[in-house]
């Protein structure tokens, strides 16, 4: 099959090409809907599991399961050690970091990124949410 001027097969569909505007209506479902909450859901950018794509994008995914093990971590943590405040706001910036610069330069357009790049920037910067998610809230509540 011959190649286009990009690299890629001719008549090709690539699930990074699946965009919200041509959306085979077989990848639809009543679950897509219930986690628009959470996520844009694009299926381009989501894991496949037979076949169809998870209603969360790898980005999402990644920071939604570190999240809840960063929150899990830091209750431990600050349970055990006094840590500063200072480090733990430090840590989270230097964790949520790649994420936004991933997040940035694809949407610039300057490069393409992929799902599980996707997935291990959204698990740094979900650890880094949930080191600094309860100290937040034991200042603000406390």
């Amino acid at each position: 099959m011959k190649k286009s001027k990009h690299g890629r097969r001719r008549g090709h569909t690539y699930r990074s090409d699946i965009t919200p505007g041509n959306i085979p209506p077989h990848y639809l479902d009543d679950r897509r809907k219930l986690f628009k909450i959470m996520c844009h859901g694009d299926p381009g950018r989501c894991f496949f599991y037979r076949g169809k794509p998870l209603p969360l994008c790898a980005r999402c995914m990644g920071f939604y399961i570190y999240l809840t093990l960063g929150l899990v971590f830091s209750s431990i943590i600050f349970n055990m050690v006094s840590v500063r405040p200072l480090y733990i706001l430090i840590l989270t910036m230097v964790m949520i970091t790649p994420m936004v610069i991933d997040g940035y330069t694809q949407y610039i357009g300057m490069r393409r990124s992929n799902n599980l790049l996707r997935f291990f920037t959204g698990s740094l910067g979900g650890l880094g949410a949930g080191l600094v998610l309860p100290y937040i809230l034991l200042t603000i509540l406390g």
